[in-house]
């Protein structure tokens, strides 16, 4: 009885690591644009295929900060896939700019590339579970737009 207590304990434990969310840090390129201007973000397979597709909202000021948000959801179906934010802080001539992209249950395993407005982002492998992007750079203010 202990053995097949064990057993199902691990088994549900792995299950899981399995279905966790998967979080990745990176620097944001400054061919991504002006985050400012960004209109919409797609999650596409290598063969092009969209799995999740969302328009971002007009800014929002907030403490500060410019806030624009999408609620990413399969073009064929509307099911809600995730969410992405951008935040933006422009202070004494700098621009802190994050893209937090959250997903959900994507097909597994899947080649993907997160793109905005057609410019890919980052490419990943989709993992049982969900999977979180936190995009981030600071630039001078001089830079921001010029590409």
């Amino acid at each position: 009885m202990l053995q097949r207590l064990l057993l199902i304990a691990t088994l549900a434990a792995t299950s899981a690591c399995l279905s966790s969310t998967m979080r990745v840090n990176q620097t944001l390129s400054q061919d991504a644009g002006d985050l400012m201007t960004v209109n919409t973000v797609e999650i596409r397979t290598q063969s092009g295929d969209v799995l999740a597709r969302g328009t971002f909202s007009e800014a929002k000021n907030s403490s500060g900060k410019m806030l624009r948000s999408a609620t990413l959801s399969a073009p064929e179906t509307n099911i809600i896939r995730g969410s992405a934010t951008i935040e933006i802080d422009r202070v004494n001539g700098l621009s802190d700019e994050e893209l937090i992209v959250k997903l959900d249950e994507l097909p597994y395993p899947e080649s993907c590339r997160l793109m905005a407005d057609g410019r890919e982002l980052t490419i990943f492998t989709t993992m049982k579970g969900g999977v979180e992007f936190r995009l981030g750079r600071r630039m001078s203010q001089t830079n921001v737009g010029n590409k």
